[in-house]
């Protein structure tokens, strides 16, 4: 009597798993997609982070040695390796006597096609050069 009862209740929940996988799957399948992208967003951030820092210390230890024009694309290449970006962008500009480089970068998601991002990071570093 016992195991008719057992057999009957096993076999009315036979396939609920199933259904449950298939319901759950596309929810944490998306939640992951999300935290590999926010992941690559933050990498992509510190590497340009990177590159404008080390773009501002370099821009202000050796603006007074070299053309300013020459400098600043040498620079951008250079900081374009470091943030591992082709579009990255460079600008260098003064502000009292802190010389500040602005780099900013377009980022797309892995999954998409689109431009979806601009990142921007801000450095500054005092400018040797200037008493």
């Amino acid at each position: 009597m016992q195991h008719q009862r057992i057999s009957s209740v096993w076999h009315q929940q036979n396939g609920t798993v199933t259904a449950e996988f298939a319901l759950v799957l596309p929810s944490v399948a998306l939640m992951l997609a999300f935290c590999l992208t926010i992941g690559a967003l933050q990498l992509q951030n510190l590497r340009l982070l990177a590159a404008t820092s080390w773009a501002a210390r370099e821009a202000a230890t050796s603006l007074a040695e070299t053309d300013q024009r020459l400098l600043v694309r040498e620079l951008t290449a250079t900081a374009r390796r470091i943030a591992a970006g082709d579009s990255m962008s460079l600008d260098l500009k003064t502000e009292g006597e802190l010389l500040c480089a602005k780099g900013s970068m377009p980022v797309q998601p892995f999954w998409s096609g689109a431009k979806a991002f601009q990142l921007e990071q801000t450095f500054c570093a005092r400018d040797r050069a200037r008493p």
